[in-house]
């Protein structure tokens, strides 16, 4: 009798123990995969024109403007100006053609603030250009830019010299890449530069 009641002591200890251990594990939480947001978890692919793009979000379906491309993370392609920047160092064009695209993207950069991006070097003004601004608005794809900067045929970082809100300097190095030089190319600004009281003194 002794060693029937030891035996059913032994049994049920042994299955309170192991009751324990399989309790103890199972409230062990399993790996957490983190959830991606819906924009998060997308890249989407788009097109303006013939220029092929990629966004890191969904598409804003509820977008009416037909002149952007809208994503739900809030920023927006503007069409005309994308566009015209898919012309940028053409083969059959030349440096100068190459300043006045940007002069006409800068052009739709005013349309929608009303004055030109706010700068001291090239990465900044390609920055505003590219979505950095207020309203998120891209107005030159992205894939232009080298290391941050919008380079110029030959390689080199373009000028930006804002002359006032709605005249920007700009300059092309040319093939030297060096400033004020005989090769240097710049658009026709200086009028405006006399205006303002700075045309250089000849």
């Amino acid at each position: 009798m002794k060693v029937f009641g030891g035996l059913v002591l032994a049994v049920a200890l042994v299955w309170f123990l192991v009751g324990l251990k399989w309790e103890s594990v199972a409230t062990i939480p399993g790996p957490v995969t983190p959830q991606l947001d819906q924009d998060e978890a997308t890249v989407t692919g788009f097109s303006i024109g013939r220029i092929e793009l990629r966004h890191p979000a969904a598409i804003d379906e509820s977008n009416t403007d037909a002149r952007l491309t809208r994503f739900r993370d809030g920023v927006s392609y503007w069409h005309p100006s994308v566009k015209l920047g898919g012309d940028l160092h053409h083969e059959n064009e030349t440096t100068y053609r190459d300043l006045e695209i940007i002069d006409e993207v800068l052009s739709n950069y005013r349309l929608v603030y009303q004055e030109n991006p706010v700068g001291t070097d090239n990465e900044e003004f390609a920055a505003a250009l590219t979505g950095e601004n207020p309203k998120k608005v891209v107005f030159i794809d992205p894939g232009l830019l080298s290391d941050g900067e919008l380079l110029d045929r030959y390689g080199n970082p373009y000028i930006f010299h804002p002359l006032k809100a709605d005249v920007m300097d700009l300059r092309s190095l040319g093939p030297d890449g060096q400033l004020w030089t005989g090769d240097d190319v710049s658009l026709d600004v200086e009028k405006t530069k006399s205006e303002l009281g700075l045309a250089r003194e000849k």
